[in-house]
């Protein structure tokens, strides 16, 4: 049986923009990966018409995952013509060694966050992020944010951040990937896969290998070898 695909639309969005306030739709891409950054995308949305609504669900904005490399990527480049503004913060590997994952996603939310202020300094926001709740987050000023499981299969604004953070991290990844072929990170992004295990078994981890995600994997003397 053909899986149905869920597509998001602004009913999310329409409420929020009725109380003055302009929307960031929030997402991530990497979070489970063995290796690279984890990757944090925003997309900002003022007030839209419903015809230029009609016409960004027209492209065939969604779940990053459900979209072809090649879609995503038209897709994203399209979405630059329309009255959106687009941010994307990278989390390093060291960062994340250091603090772990999900300290680091709270960072790059902040970080996000303050971009899209400094687009639109007297603006309220409300935030739809695609996750867990954030309102521990130590924002400067009072901020809303709306935690939304599966947030982009039903907001276009969490699925637009979804497409922009997941192009620029498999474009980062795929580039990485020619200086350690080994990976094949251009195939697998860095995710745990069957040929990148084998790989770091056979060749021992990178600068790029996040520690504790492969001592989870493949074993603590894994976390070991360089």
């Amino acid at each position: 049986m053909k899986k149905h695909t869920i597509i998001p639309d602004f009913e999310l969005e329409k409420p929020i923009w009725k109380k003055g306030h302009t929307v960031i739709g929030i997402d991530e891409v990497g979070r489970g990966c063995l290796a690279g950054p984890i990757v944090l995308g925003a997309a900002c949305f003022r007030p839209l018409s419903a015809e230029i609504q009609s016409r960004i669900m027209a492209l065939g904005v969604r779940d990053s995952k459900q979209l072809s490399e090649r879609q995503r990527t038209k897709t994203a480049e399209a979405l630059q013509s329309f009255p959106i503004t687009t941010h994307t913060v990278s989390i390093s590997v060291p960062t994340i060694n250091s603090v772990g994952i999900m300290n680091a996603w709270r960072s790059g939310i902040v970080k996000l966050f303050d971009l899209c202020r400094l687009d639109f300094p007297d603006d309220p926001f409300t935030l739809l992020v695609d996750g867990p709740d954030v309102k521990a987050i130590p924002y400067k000023e009072d901020v809303t944010s709306i935690p939304v499981i599966k947030g982009d299969s039903k907001s276009v604004a969490i699925a637009s951040a979804s497409i922009i953070a997941k192009v620029t991290r498999d474009m980062f990844m795929s580039a990485l990937s020619r200086r350690f072929p080994a990976y094949e990170w251009h195939r697998n992004k860095g995710y745990g896969t069957k040929d990148h295990r084998t790989a770091i078994t056979d060749h021992g981890i990178t600068p790029w290998h996040r520690l504790l995600f492969v001592r989870s994997v493949l074993g603590q003397n894994m976390a070991n070898k360089v």
